[in-house]
């Protein structure tokens, strides 16, 4: 099982110019599927609720840099990851 990036981890998504900060998992997008990540723009940060990004594991394609991975995150990050996975499975939104 590929592991979810800690939050606060910095990457890029496609070939887009700006790096995003990874601020929460599955997030739900306008479509209402349910992807791996929520992101703002780095280093901008939350500026309105139209500028969250969410996306899945398989758009990024650099990891400028990797957060801060603390117990907690270590305790919870592979039951999270079954979860989104599990929700996405049920809804579809492989």
């Amino acid at each position: 099982m590929d592991r979810l990036l800690p939050i606060g981890s910095v990457i890029k998504l496609g070939d887009t110019d700006y790096d995003v900060l990874i601020c929460g998992y599955g997030g739900k997008g306008t479509n209402s599927k349910v992807y791996d990540y929520i992101g703002i723009i780095y280093p901008y940060g939350f500026i309105s609720k139209d500028r969250i990004l969410t996306f899945n594991k398989d758009k990024i394609t650099i990891v400028v840099h990797e957060g801060h991975k603390s117990k907690k995150y270590e305790e919870i990050v592979d039951q999270m990851k079954e979860d989104i996975d599990a929700y996405k499975q049920v809804k579809g939104d492989k």
